[in-house]
C-alpha cells in the first residue's frame, strides 16, 4: 500500500519531536501525497485501527510509555507553498500542511504580503497552527484565511470555506479523524512587511524545546507569569524551564517524558500559588505512563 520504509514500527517519538524526548509510537507512517493519505485512511477504517497526525511534535509530548495506533506523518507533497494568482489588491497564496509556519510568514514578508504574520509565532507546521490552542475564540491569522482543503476519514477531499471554517479556543473544528491537506490565504501587499525573526543558532535554549507551553486566562502572557514566579531555570530531570523564555521547555540532553510531564504541573502548580491564575496548558499529552 506505501513504499518501502514508509512505516517504522515502535518508532521512537524522540526521534521526529521539536524537545527531542517522547515514548514510541506503535507504527510511524510518512505519507508523500493525498493518494497515499487516502489509501492509509481507507485501510485504517477498515481495520478499526486509531490514527493521529504528527508534524514537528512542537505541540505534542508522547509520554514514556508509548503510544497505540498509527502516528502520521504527512511528507514531502504537502510541504510546497505558492502564489496562485492575484485579483486586483489580494494576493492568494497556498501553503501545503506540513509547510513549515515560520517560513510560510517569512516567504509571504519577503514578497512585499501581509496577513500572514501571526504563522510567524508557531513553531510547527501550518497544520499545527491551525490546531493550535490559545485561549482566544479565533486566532490572529484567521481573517486571511480564504480557505482549507480536509482530507475524511473516508478518503474524500473537502474544501472548507466561510462559516464552514469554524474556531474554537483558537483551534480549527474539524473531526480529529480528518487532515489538513493544505490552505489558501488571502493576503494584501505591503510595502511594510515585516519578516519574523528566528531564534539565533548560538542560543543554548534554541535546540531540543517545546514553545508555547502554557496560554494565560489573563491580560499578564503567561512567560511573565512564569518569569515572575521564580520558575526560570528550573529543573526536573534533563528538562528545564527556558532561561531566555519562560513558556518553553528545553531538553539538556536526556529530559524524558515524564520530565517534561512533571515540570509543566510544577510551573503550573506554582503560578497558582503565586498568582491564583491556573495558566492552561497547550501542549497535548498522549499515550501510555
Amino acid at each position: 500500500m506505501l513504499p518501502p520504509g514508509a512505516v517504522l514500527f515502535d518508532e521512537p517519538m524522540a526521534r521526529h519531536s521539536s524537545l527531542g524526548a517522547g515514548g514510541s509510537a506503535e507504527a510511524y507512517v510518512r505519507v508523500e501525497d493525498t493518494a497515499e493519505l487516502i489509501r492509509l485512511l481507507g485501510w485504517a477504517l477498515e481495520n478499526t485501527v486509531d490514527y493521529r497526525f504528527f508534524g514537528f511534535g512542537s505541540a505534542t509530548l508522547v509520554r514514556d510509555g508509548g503510544v497505540s495506533g498509527l502516528m502520521v506523518k504527512l511528507g514531502s507533497g504537502f510541504k510546497a507553498a505558492d502564489l496562485e494568482r492575484q485579483q486586483g489588491d489580494d494576493v492568494f497564496v497556498s501553503a501545503g500542511a506540513a509547510f513549515r509556519s515560520k517560513d510560510l510568514a517569512n516567504l509571504c514578508a519577503a514578497r512585499g504580503l501581509t496577513g500572514a504574520e501571526p504563522f510567524g509565532e508557531f513553531d510547527g507546521t501550518v497544520a499545527g497552527a491551525l490546531f493550535a490552542k490559545g485561549g482566544e475564540t479565533t486566532p490572529a491569522f484567521a481573517p486571511a484565511i480564504e480557505e482549507v482543503t480536509i482530507v475524511t476519514k473516508e478518503g474524500r477531499e473537502l474544501t472548507l470555506r466561510g462559516q464552514a471554517l469554524r474556531f474554537e479556543e483558537g483551534a480549527l473544528k474539524i473531526p480529529r479523524t480528518s487532515a489538513v491537506a493544505k490552505i489558501l490565504l488571502k493576503l494584501k501587499a505591503a510595502a511594510d512587511a515585516k519578516s519574523h525573526d528566528e531564534t539565533s543558532v548560538d542560543d543554548p535554549d534554541s535546540q531540543m524545546r517545546l514553545a508555547r507551553i502554557f496560554a494565560s486566562p489573563c491580560k499578564t502572557k503567561a512567560s511573565v507569569l512564569i518569569e515572575e514566579a521564580g520558575l526560570c531555570g528550573v529543573r526536573v530531570g534533563g528538562a528545564r524551564v527556558s532561561n531566555r523564555d519562560a513558556n518553553s521547555i528545553v531538553n539538556e540532553g536526556q529530559a524524558t517524558a515524564r520530565d517534561v510531564a512533571v515540570l509543566m504541573s510544577l510551573v503550573r502548580d506554582r503560578v497558582k500559588d503565586e498568582t491564583g491564575i491556573t495558566l492552561m496548558p497547550l501542549i497535548d499529552v498522549i499515550g501510555e505512563r
